[in-house]
C-alpha cells in the first residue's frame, strides 16, 4: 500500500510543478491540431495512450503515461497546478460531455471572456 502511496504522491507532485500557463497553451495547441477529436472521461484508455485533452497536455509536457494512470477520478481542479486552473477545468468538462476539443477550448474562451 505504501508504494501505491508513495507513487501516488509522486504523480500528484509532478503535476503540481506544471503552471497552467503551460498546459494551457499545450490545450489549445491540441484544439486547434484536432479540432474534431473527442474522448472519453479519461487520462489514460486501455490502450495506454494519454485519452483526454488534458491528459494529452499533460503527455506532451512530461507527465508519464504512468503518472497519468495514477491521476484517475481526480478532477483538474484536484491536481492543484500552479496558478487558476478554472479555464482548464471548464474545457475537461466540456470534454467529459462530448464536444470535440475545438469547442470545448471556444466554449470555455466564451464561458471565460477569452
Amino acid at each position: 500500500m505504501s508504494y501505491v502511496t508513495n507513487s501516488l504522491d509522486a504523480a500528484l507532485d509532478a503535476a503540481r510543478e506544471l503552471h497552467v500557463d503551460r498546459i494551457t497553451t499545450e490545450v489549445r495547441n491540441l484544439a486547434r491540431q484536432y479540432p474534431d477529436a473527442t474522448a472519453r472521461c479519461e487520462y489514460v484508455g486501455a490502450d495506454s495512450t494519454p485519452q483526454c485533452i488534458i491528459g494529452r497536455a499533460c503527455n506532451v509536457l512530461g507527465i508519464t503515461v504512468s503518472q497519468l494512470e495514477l491521476w484517475e477520478g481526480f478532477p483538474v481542479l484536484d491536481l492543484c497546478f500552479q496558478g487558476d486552473d478554472e479555464w482548464l477545468q471548464a474545457v475537461q468538462s466540456k470534454q467529459d460531455a462530448g464536444a470535440a476539443w475545438g469547442l470545448a477550448v471556444r466554449d470555455a474562451d466564451d464561458e471565460f471572456g477569452y
